[in-house]
């Protein structure tokens, strides 16, 4: 893995969560670095929403020196999303 990559995550709600748990996660990932791209509305009024960060370069608080290696394992880990992309590098949560 390019340590001069993005990182894109969507889907911090993946795996379910009351509203404390997704607080807590949306504080985490911003706490990061991490910033929050939103979608305008759609007809439903939903928002699709994206977080971005330009690469380990911007990290900040629990990931600050971290490579990107280790962002990753960190998202996986702490904030558990349904989607990770590095760059063109691509991983889905899946279910059994």
């Amino acid at each position: 893995m390019n340590d001069d990559k993005e990182i894109f995550v969507q889907h911090i709600f993946c795996y379910g969560c009351d509203d404390f748990e997704k607080a807590r996660r949306m504080q985490a990932i911003g706490e990061a670095g991490f910033v929050e791209l939103k979608s305008r509305r759609g007809r439903n009024h939903k928002r699709w929403v994206i977080w971005y960060l330009p690469g380990p370069f911007s990290a900040k608080g629990p990931i600050t020196g971290k490579q990107t290696k280790e962002i990753v394992s960190w998202l996986m880990k702490n904030i558990r999303p349904g989607e990770i992309t590095v760059g063109s590098e691509h991983w889905g949560a899946y279910f059994d």
